[in-house]
């Protein structure tokens, strides 16, 4: 069975981007993989300012990589750069290679839609991922916080289902991790 990492690069728990992850966790088992949760608010932040690779919760999440056959990263892209908690991550942890990596992104405004897949592509490029699938990118508007979780735009379903769908099927067709 394949295994897909999700990595939520958001500060917060409860926001929109972990309710992606949990959502794209659902969407990929249903497709028939195994899915591992690397949630980045997790991780020691003073380990991952200062480049400590060698911290415990760093080298957990290197594992989570080294074993995955792709990757589903969510992050939020209300800064052109990317965010710095993923940013900071992608520092300490080894480049993605050939395994298939599915961007989705979150933001507020049609630039930052636009700006979204050039953004996170380069950023993951610039570090050493090959396979860097478009970027599916959901507007925050799309995911209204109600008393008991989150009521979804059927938009938002609709492009999340269609981007991890193309991305699970690429999967099948890829080597397996080692």
């Amino acid at each position: 069975m394949r295994t897909v990492v999700t990595v939520v690069a958001s500060p917060h728990p409860r926001s929109r981007a972990a309710e992606l992850d949990r959502a794209a966790a659902d969407a990929l088992r249903g497709a028939g993989l195994r899915v591992r949760r690397l949630p980045l608010e997790l991780l020691p932040e003073s380990a991952l300012l200062a480049g400590r690779a060698d911290a415990p919760a760093l080298r957990w999440s290197r594992r989570l990589l080294e074993r995955a056959d792709g990757i589903a990263l969510i992050t939020p892209t209300y800064e052109v750069s990317g965010s710095p908690l993923l940013r900071a991550w992608l520092d300490v942890v080894p480049p993605a290679g050939e395994r298939p990596v599915q961007p989705v992104c979150l933001g507020s405004t049609q630039a930052q839609s636009g700006a979204a897949d050039y953004a996170v592509r380069r950023l993951l490029t610039d570090r050493g991922a090959r396979r860097v699938a478009p970027a599916c990118f959901l507007f925050d508007r799309w995911l209204t916080a109600v008393d008991d979780g989150w009521e979804w735009d059927q938009r938002a379903t609709a492009r999340l289902t269609g981007a991890l769908t193309a991305f699970a099927d690429d999967l099948a067709g890829a080597p397996a991790a080692a």
